[in-house]
């Protein structure tokens, strides 16, 4: 997945008419007029969009502008089906890709991801831009992370703790715990998380349906 500090999108950047990601908070809204797109491309007030599950691209509404987020599709879309090479890679795949079943299945056996449970993701987004280059990194060092806990970075200012709950773990307990971990960020390294969790999923193959749910509830 292609975040705006990729070297994709800094090549990007350069265009007459730069390309960007939406903000969360317009994202949601201009999705709604991706319905009627054609490869992946709409129109969203003054802008040309391409979706691409999870994120919008944009830039301004010119001739090439659609062309040029055409090519971006394309090459996001190679990148995500590109062979991982580490655990935590194959879990973003899982996350965020567009594979099929025995695709995923691949990958659950290959990397010896557990192939059931009673999985719940936690999305945590960092708020404030100052701590996002490095955050991700000192976070795992300091939480109390246990051994059920799967991180998964996404991308510079998001990551995802994939959760294998204990039997009779609750929806408060999970709300406790992300919350304690969103007070150990801002206590420890002064870094403000917000987080948000997904309805519980029993296979790594409806990853990316828990994931899309705990990013629309933060």
């Amino acid at each position: 997945m292609f975040d705006k500090d990729s070297d994709l999108c800094q090549i990007f950047s350069h265009l007459d008419s730069p390309i960007s990601l939406l903000p969360q908070s317009e994202a949601s809204e201009a999705i709604k007029h991706a319905k009627d797109s054609k490869d992946g491309i709409f129109r969203y007030k003054e802008l040309m969009c391409l979706y691409e599950d999870p994120d919008v691209y944009c830039t301004e509404d010119h001739p090439g502008a659609a062309d040029s987020l055409r090519m971006l599709g394309l090459l996001i879309r190679k990148n995500k089906h590109v062979s991982p090479g580490t655990r935590e890679e194959a879990l973003r795949q899982l996350l965020t890709g567009n594979d099929d079943d025995s695709e995923r299945n691949k990958l659950v056996r290959q990397f010896l991801i557990p192939m059931t449970g009673n999985f719940r993701l936690a999305v945590f987004r960092i708020e404030d831009g100052r701590h996002t280059e490095n955050a991700y990194q000192d976070l795992i060092h300091i939480f109390p992370l246990e051994e059920c806990d799967l991180p998964v970075q996404i991308r510079n200012n998001e990551f995802v703790l994939i959760r294998d709950c204990e039997k009779g773990e609750t929806d408060e307990d999970i709300a406790e715990y992300c919350l304690a971990l969103c007070d150990t960020a801002e206590s420890e390294a002064d870094i403000r998380l917000k987080a948000g969790v997904s309805s519980p999923v029993s296979t790594p193959l409806e990853f990316s349906k828990a994931y899309i749910q705990g990013r629309e509830a933060i």
